[in-house]
């Protein structure tokens, strides 16, 4: 029997891989489609541009999930919005938010408004919205805007944002594969660009594996996983990774030979397990080499000795 420490590791090693998971197909499906998000939180965009913007602040450890710049500098509702996403919400992250915020507003000399997108109502009573601290009767508040997914739950099934299809399955307690058959269904009869779509399913292929496994899902995606879609997957794990990689001071050099392992390994063993993307991602030129040359020798992902 296992001991309760032993326990409590075990389920927070599976919470971090989920929340892995759902953390990079949400930057990616931002990256691709960030109106749409913008759309259920009742933004008033008009005719502003919508741009991408560096997350960072001086300390890599105060990056923002994701910042996108709205019109052009100096012109009318023009500013930025600060996007933070949580799968359950953490209140003793509220400071850096805070931190952040204000960071980002000096940092680019225009608005800043922090938008929260929590993503699972799990058994959590409350979602804040607001940040308060208080000392000898004195005290400074911190309010910010905030989604709760589920509370548009109806809206996604209806297929109002297809764009946001692949999120569907974060609002159910007990999702079943009719949920993603239906996230499938409403992308597929979407009239979203065909390159987007293909985007769209690799996102729910995505978030779905946390709940299901490769098998149970090979019939729902059999003409996905056979056009490689879920390898866009891949992409955006290297892509996170090599932004980790630069902040860390690391040369590009030593990133782009992580990119060429999983690479390598995927198309040579296919689907690698999360565990072994995360090692990779974190390992040095000479143990990429060294698993490249493991892959050479071997049929399955049982027998990588990945753990050099």
């Amino acid at each position: 029997m296992k001991s309760d420490g032993m326990e409590t590791i075990r389920l927070q090693e599976e919470n971090a891989e989920t929340t892995n998971i759902v953390d990079i197909t949400i930057k990616a499906l931002m990256r691709r489609t960030p109106e749409a998000i913008f759309r259920l939180a009742g933004v008033s965009q008009g005719s502003n541009p919508i741009q991408l913007e560096d997350t960072s602040i001086s300390n890599p450890e105060l990056r923002a999930d994701q910042v996108f710049l709205v019109g052009e500098k100096g012109a009318p509702d023009s500013g930025a919005i600060y996007l933070e996403y949580q799968l359950h919400p953490k209140r003793d992250l509220l400071s850096t938010w805070f931190t952040k915020c204000g960071g980002l507003e000096y940092q680019l000399g225009r608005p800043v408004i922090l938008l929260a997108l929590y993503l699972s109502r799990g058994e959590y009573a409350s979602f804040p919205t607001g940040y308060e601290k208080t000392v000898g009767g004195l005290k400074n508040s911190f309010h910010f805007q905030s989604v709760l997914l589920w509370e548009h739950q109806d809206q996604l099934e209806r297929g109002e944002y297809p764009e946001l299809a692949p999120l569907l399955i974060l609002c159910q307690s007990e999702p079943t594969l009719d949920t993603v058959q239906l996230e499938i269904d409403i992308v597929r009869r979407s009239n979203l660009d065909v390159s987007l779509q293909n985007d769209l399913l690799s996102m729910i292929l995505s978030i779905a594996s946390r709940e299901f496994s490769r098998d149970m899902l090979k019939i729902l995606f059999k003409k996905e996983i056979d056009m490689g879609l879920y390898d866009t997957v891949y992409d955006d794990w290297i892509r996170e990774a090599e932004k980790r990689a630069e902040e860390r001071g690391e040369e590009k050099g030593e990133a782009k030979i992580r990119r060429l392992c999983l690479k390598m390994l995927s198309l040579r063993l296919g689907e690698l397990p999360l565990e072994v993307v995360e090692s990779i991602n974190n390992a040095n030129s000479d143990r990429c080499e060294k698993l490249m040359e493991q892959a050479i020798k071997i049929e399955s992902v049982s027998e990588l000795d990945w753990r050099l």
